[in-house]
């Protein structure tokens, strides 16, 4: 691997930054968090010689690189959210002759204060990201273990870089080094949005991963690697690059990380019953499938069901005016589940406190109007996530 890195951009929200080429020595400019996309792609730079080896390949020239044939099991990629010193000896993208400490993720600017419900929303859709690979993710350091690091929080001056960059990795053809470590930039993607904000940093992540396993920009804005940070960013496609090559995303990474076995729950998920639909909704879901279908949670008398990012669960509990419901909902550790949102009759906007304590959430509202509350579950997991759900209520005096 050279010593070539790639970074991904954001806007201020002042219009489009100055575009930058797609490959400069020593570390081409990526993409932007907060905006929209330029109105075209920029012009392609010429490949300084020195790295014309580091350009994507076509997937045929990959199979050599295939991961089998390159470490004993699955490769491995560890988020790191709770602050991390990295050595120039460790990173060439860290300025020379100093340690770096990146400090941990800080939810806050996010808008949000829960961070564990933050952090677990951020690895659940990087792995989402991955899940048609056999690729491992992982928070924190694997100690002994082979690792590409991505330390998630601080600001782009860490690096020396400007506040227009979200994020910055080595550009690693086959993940030929897998312990590279790539920097997502937390401090500057959060602007109040929540769970939008929180997206937008997962595909960061997603994204400078990609390059630390061989993936370039490529010119689709809903593509993952493409090189301005938008809302629309989706997923790894086959799409051209920025110089016009042609990069079969997903081909490439199954080549590089493997392939998951058929059958195989994707990371991240708990081990769940044969889908009975293409919706998730297994056999044995108790739950309704619309708003206007939702099945009566009785107080005191758990449900339980299962929800994925294809399906919404929904319930229903009648209140009278003054009551107090308390919703616990508790889920597999190593899974994520929103927090319940519970609505008022008609309502469209949630209410109530939410706080989560470990795989387990609870909503407390006071009924502000008799009649019947309905009450959300859903999962970002690309696998159904078996959950169970109880309704208390304390009737007004």
């Amino acid at each position: 691997m050279s010593r070539h890195s790639y970074l991904i951009r954001w806007f201020l929200g002042l219009g489009a930054l100055p575009a930058l080429p797609a490959c400069s020595p020593p570390s081409p400019r990526d993409a932007d968090p907060q905006g929209h996309p330029p109105a075209s792609a920029p012009e392609p730079a010429e490949a300084p010689t020195e790295v014309q080896d580091d350009r994507v390949l076509p997937p045929d020239d990959w199979a050599p690189l295939a991961r089998a044939a390159q470490r004993p099991g699955p490769a491995r990629l560890c988020l790191l959210f709770d602050g991390v010193d990295i050595d120039p000896d460790e990173s060439f993208i860290v300025r020379p002759g100093r340690t770096t400490h990146v400090p941990a993720f800080d939810p806050r600017p996010y808008g949000l204060h829960d961070r564990r419900a933050a952090i677990a929303h951020v690895l659940a859709r990087v792995r989402r990201h991955f899940a048609a690979t056999e690729l491992q993710i992982a928070e924190g350091d694997s100690g002994a273990e082979a690792c590409t690091r991505i330390a998630v929080g601080g600001r782009p001056t860490l690096v020396g870089e400007s506040l227009g960059v979200a994020g910055i990795a080595p550009f690693d053809i086959g993940n030929r080094t897998d312990d590279d470590i790539g920097f997502a930039f937390a401090g500057v993607l959060g602007s109040g949005r929540g769970e939008p904000d929180l997206d937008r940093l997962a595909a960061v992540v997603a994204h400078e991963a990609g390059h630390t396993f061989g993936l370039d920009h490529v010119r689709p804005v809903t593509d993952l690697m493409h090189p301005t940070v938008n809302d629309e960013m989706t997923a790894f496609t086959a799409a051209e690059t920025l110089d016009g090559a042609w990069q079969d995303a997903p081909a490439i990474l199954r080549a590089v990380l493997g392939e998951p076995e058929a059958g195989a729950p994707a990371p991240g998920s708990s081990a769940d019953p044969p889908l009975a639909r293409p919706d998730c909704d297994p056999v044995g879901d108790a739950s309704g499938e619309t708003r206007d279908g939702a099945r009566p949670l009785v107080a005191g008398h758990p449900a339980t069901g299962y929800a994925c990012d294809r399906d919404e669960d929904w319930f229903m509990v009648d209140l009278g005016l003054g009551d107090v419901v308390e919703l616990t909902l508790a889920y597999p550790d190593e899974a994520w589940v929103e927090p319940p949102d519970l609505y008022r009759p008609r309502g469209r906007t949630p209410i109530g406190d939410t706080h989560a304590e470990g795989a387990t959430h609870h909503v407390v509202a006071v009924a502000d109007r008799a009649g019947r509350y309905r009450l959300r579950v859903r999962s970002p997991d690309v696998s159904a996530v078996r959950y169970a759900i109880r309704a208390e209520v304390t009737p007004a005096n």
